[in-house]
């Protein structure tokens, strides 16, 4: 099977973006405070911290006997926002959801994949989205 787009679980911890982002941070979605590369709602659908240069969002990508695992962080309580995962064949994209992914198992916190050594060579990226 194959699941690129996770929403997230409500929780009453920090169920929306503007809760979670809080009056004294940067609240613009798109903005990146820290100058890490990951902007906020990535950092909200990651459960990293986006004051927090060392702490970003990781896709890791790990060579496996005849496939690659695919790994990266997920915030359970985020349930205003859609983490999905996407490839490309280029880093200039196109960009989609792959199709070929089987789902490994993994934890409320982390996502696992693995993608068969068949599949042609990819670029992978993370993307979070409002609804």
């Amino acid at each position: 099977s194959h699941f690129t787009q996770l929403r997230c679980r409500p929780s009453s911890d920090a169920p929306d973006f503007a809760h979670w982002i809080g009056p004294a941070n940067s609240n613009a979605p798109l903005d990146d405070p820290d100058h890490d590369g990951a902007p906020n709602l990535l950092e909200f659908a990651t459960a990293t911290l986006p004051l927090d240069p060392a702490s970003f969002p990781a896709l890791s990508i790990t060579p496996q006997d005849q496939a690659t695992l695919l790994t990266f962080p997920l915030n359970p309580t985020a349930e205003s926002a859609a983490l999905t995962l996407e490839s490309a064949p280029s880093p200039t994209g196109p960009w989609r959801p792959p199709t070929n992914l089987i789902e490994q198992p993994a934890s409320p916190n982390l996502r696992r994949y693995l993608v068969p050594s068949s599949s042609p060579q990819h670029f992978f990226r993370l993307r979070a989205s409002l609804p």
